[in-house]
């Protein structure tokens, strides 16, 4: 998905900068310095993005799409397990 959001931005990132960066990005994400994640995530864009040439604006752009991508994902997954917790379970 990570690169499908930097196509739909037009970001012009080698596919190796997904197989290093984004893993060390959501590793961040993880810290518990935040509510999910925000921010850090953005942040960590930023700096590994200009740090290949991309301007601060599409970096940040891009950690929040990301970031809604996640969450959309998430949300994805609520009517389900909602679903399935008002089904009894048969023994």
């Amino acid at each position: 998905t990570q690169i499908f959001v930097a196509q739909a931005l037009a970001l012009n990132i080698a596919w190796p900068f997904f197989f290093v960066f984004v893993p060390m990005v959501n590793i961040a994400g993880m810290l518990p310095i935040s509510l999910s994640g925000v921010g850090v995530r953005e942040a960590c864009y930023w700096y590994f993005l200009s740090l290949i040439g991309i301007e601060h604006e599409p970096a940040i752009a891009y950690g929040l799409l990301s970031s809604a991508v996640v969450l959309a994902c998430g949300l994805t997954g609520a009517p389900t397990l909602l679903m399935g917790l008002r089904r009894p379970r048969e023994e």
